[in-house]
């Protein structure tokens, strides 16, 4: 996967863009949008005689044209989402939703749940901390996964 941010004025990350294999369909997915929404996408055959290389730069070049670009690791956070010992049934469960709706909003991803002496903590890498909290409140809100402890950043 490859994904790429936009800037505004003031350094905020306002967008994003990305592109990835589907090796299921043997697509290339391409996706882009406002950070924190859904956005759009479209798929793409993958050519047998063009590289890879190739189409992923077919894809990804108009956005480098306008000023998109790659993430240092340094310039994303770990949001922790901490539940207490014995309030979750479904750990995979919830990584699922959590991979889904960061992924297809651009604020990030998240490592599958760690079982600690605080309880079940699950580490989510993203770019903007308030606006993942508010995507992640939002998804979790109506869920069985809404019984989380706190939400914090590391």
């Amino acid at each position: 996967m490859f994904r790429l941010y936009k800037r505004d004025e003031n350094d905020a990350i306002v967008a994003y863009h990305e592109a990835w294999v589907d090796y299921g369909t043997n697509r290339l997915v391409e996706h882009w949008g406002k950070l924190g929404t859904r956005g759009e996408a479209i798929t793409r055959r993958i050519k047998i005689l063009k590289s890879l290389e190739s189409q992923f730069a077919d894809v990804l070049d108009p956005a480098y044209a306008r000023g998109y670009v790659r993430l240092e690791d340094w310039e994303q956070y770990t949001l922790t989402i901490e539940y207490d010992t014995g309030s979750l049934d479904d750990p995979e469960g919830l990584e699922d939703l959590l991979v889904d709706w960061l992924g297809w909003t651009g604020l990030g991803f998240c490592h599958p749940p760690e079982q600690t002496d605080l309880g079940i903590l699950v580490d989510c890498l993203v770019v903007d901390i308030e606006l993942a909290k508010q995507v992640i409140t939002e998804t979790l809100a109506t869920t069985v996964f809404n019984t989380y402890s706190r939400m914090y950043q590391e």
